[in-house]
């Protein structure tokens, strides 16, 4: 559902949800304004050498004729990514106590068709519901985020593998900080 749109505020929804509003009921379905997903996302930020990010092309510009010969020739090079961030999507039950990935020889571990094997660090499905009668008004969104106690927890362990990757780098010699750390954890 696009937010902002006159669905729900146009009678199509929920039947008591337009009621509450004063809003007629020209359709009742119960599913409109539910069965919002959206992810979860936590910033880590880490510091790496200027020579592995794409910011090296705002001291060096001329960089970007190599990078663009690099990516459609080859395959390789920093214009791969889009943007400057990195995504892992994880099932939680793959992890050991210490937040490592635990790997298997088994194929069904792998087999994204699988339920069991969907990313499980996600959100309970939140809602959309009107704020009044007007439809110009902004909705009310709820994404649920951490409405089941086991959220928390799958938070946790994220972050958790995100440091020991960073740890693994540091073993590595590779030469990363942690961009912004809070003055409590100093």
């Amino acid at each position: 559902m696009a937010f902002l749109t006159p669905s729900v505020s146009s009678g199509v929804g929920p039947e008591n949800h337009p009621k509450e509003h004063g809003i007629p009921v020209m359709k009742d379905l119960p599913g409109v304004g539910s069965n919002l997903q959206d992810h979860v996302a936590v910033p880590l930020q880490f510091r790496v050498p200027l020579s592995d990010s794409l910011a090296k092309l705002q001291l060096r510009p001329w960089i970007i004729i190599k990078l663009m010969f690099l990516h459609p020739f080859f395959g390789t090079g920093l214009l791969l990514a889009p943007v400057l961030e990195l995504s892992i999507f994880l099932q939680s039950r793959l992890f050991d106590a210490k937040s490592r990935t635990v790997i298997t020889c088994s194929t069904s571990d792998i087999d994204s068709q699988l339920p069991r094997n969907l990313p499980d660090i996600e959100i309970m499905p939140g809602t959309v519901r009107l704020a009044s009668s007007d439809p110009s008004s902004n909705p009310i969104i709820d994404p649920k985020y951490f409405s089941a106690p086991e959220g928390w927890n799958l938070m946790r362990q994220a972050i958790r593998f995100t440091f020991s990757i960073r740890d693994q780098l540091l073993l590595q010699k590779y030469n990363i900080f942690d961009a912004h750390v809070p003055a409590s954890v100093r």
